[in-house]
């Protein structure tokens, strides 16, 4: 009974230091580069464990040292125990610090189109490019169309379908028929062809008050 209970002592202190292993491992691979591919394996392995009581103080006190990996790695354990307020909170800290994976969790986690912007803007930042449509959007849902439309028009002539048709839908809305024409045929040029969400979308209103909706779907390249 002494030896077994002194093997399952042995097994569990192993199991724990191989953990910490990993998270050491991960937090060094993930400072220097967290979208690698080295961060990704780590970030997956982890995501199957579930930290003990001392793997949870190791990871809160490199979060407090701005070690941005484990702050992203308790907004992801805390989001796992439905623990949402704790979870966003190290989401926005390990966000700021430069975590893009990180500000998506949060972006995830939040219901307010104002704290979606944050993680929206903070990740547009980063480089990541869905982030700067979502942006795009939570500036209009925000009435700050200006800037929506600055940056939308930024990312629809580099090629983004999504942020054209967005554009479009901002003009038709403010009746300005000739530059949503424009920009709902630069949208269907960029592969955004969402036909039925056309049809039905009260935005584009004002532009099929003037003029013959199927012809103009036609000229855009649909299929009838």
């Amino acid at each position: 009974m002494l030896l077994a209970l002194v093997l399952s002592l042995l097994l569990s202190c192993s199991k724990q230091e191989s953990l910490q292993s990993i998270i050491k491992d991960g937090s060094k691979a993930c400072q220097r580069d967290n979208l690698s591919k080295r961060c990704q394996n780590l970030k997956s392995k982890l995501a199957l464990l579930k930290p003990t009581t001392g793997e949870w103080d190791f990871i809160l006190e490199e979060c407090e040292k701005e070690n941005r990996f484990m702050c992203a790695l308790a907004a992801y354990y805390y989001r796992e125990e439905q623990n949402i307020e704790k979870a966003k909170r190290f989401a926005i800290k390990a966000c700021r610090m430069g975590d893009v994976n990180a500000c998506i969790t949060g972006w995830d986690l939040s219901e307010e189109s104002r704290d979606k912007y944050e993680y929206s803007d903070l990740a547009c930042e980063l480089g990541d490019s869905k982030s700067c449509s979502d942006k795009v959007i939570r500036l209009i849902e925000l009435d700050r169309e200006s800037e929506a439309m600055e940056l939308g028009v930024k990312l629809c002539l580099s090629g983004s379908g999504i942020d054209c048709y967005n554009i479009a839908c901002l003009n038709s809305r403010s009746g300005n028929i000739a530059n949503a024409k424009m920009y709902l045929k630069k949208a269907t040029h960029f592969g955004f062809k969402e036909w039925e969400h056309f049809s039905n979308d009260p935005d584009l209103k004002n532009l099929k008050k003037e003029l013959n909706w199927e012809q103009f779907e036609k000229e855009l390249g649909k299929d009838f």
